[in-house]
């Protein structure tokens, strides 16, 4: 195993998060420094094309790849850990390898709460830049009929499929029809949230809810302005929010 460190500015932060789940690490730590600095470790199995300070690391599960209790539903659990699951909660296996979805990352988790807020029983559930399928599985759980996944990045796809995610198609929600889900979630950037703007807002059926994750504090404003349906949630993590409307 080795890890990479790359210390950065807050506002940088983000983007450099992104880019290390983006390329398949196994869960990453932060380390505050004076100023507006921090440090991120990221863990991976092997050197990805990533600058920054690379060292080797002792094999083993990483310290925060313990079992947790994500929102009042799930037990996020690594797959290779057989602890048992508490009573009144649904297992969830943390098993990304190659695509963005763990659990262990706050926007994922972000996702997954506001997942427990707006499934309802039978909603089509669809899930934008799927990852590893975490959210399509989690909202299986709670009670969605049919699900769907799509993803720009092919590793993505088979990663979902392997994780027994079967309506995965590589493409964006553009090419959705619209008015045809209950419940769209989006665990992205802020750049692409508000890219995708018009078609996050097109594809719910009237009365559907839309769950956006994957930003900062500093992003909620905008978001608000351009998303500006009745806030069923704000949901906080870490430096991380995530929004859940009804649209």
């Amino acid at each position: 195993m080795v890890a990479l460190a790359i210390r950065c500015r807050q506002p940088d932060k983000d983007t450099i998060l992104t880019q290390m789940w983006e390329a398949g690490t196994l869960g990453v730590t932060e380390k505050d420094e004076p100023g507006d600095w921090i440090e991120l470790t990221a863990f991976f199995e092997e050197r990805v094309d990533l600058p920054g300070e690379w060292r080797e690391v002792e094999e083993g599960p990483l310290p925060e790849w313990e079992p947790l209790l994500v929102g009042v539903s799930f037990f996020l659990v690594p797959a290779w850990r057989n602890d048992p699951t508490p009573p009144g909660r649904f297992r969830l296996n943390a098993r990304a390898a190659q695509a963005s979805g763990s659990g262990y990352h706050p926007p994922t988790r972000l996702a997954l709460r506001g997942l427990e807020l707006s499934v309802r029983p039978g909603d089509t559930f669809l899930d934008v830049g799927t990852g590893s399928g975490i959210l399509v599985e989690g909202a299986v759980l709670l009670g969605a009929g049919r699900v769907f996944g799509c993803d720009m990045d092919d590793a993505a796809l088979q990663e979902a499929r392997e994780n027994g995610v079967v309506d995965v198609w590589q493409g964006s929600v553009r090419s959705v029809r619209t008015a045809s889900v209950d419940l769209v979630a989006a665990n992205l950037n802020a750049e692409s949230l508000l890219s995708l703007r018009g078609d996050l807002l097109r594809v719910p059926r009237p009365g559907g809810r839309l769950i956006l994750a994957g930003f900062e504090r500093r992003h909620l404003a905008i978001l608000r302005r351009n998303f500006p349906g009745p806030p069923l949630a704000i949901l906080d993590e870490a430096n991380w929010q995530a929004l859940v409307l009804h649209v």
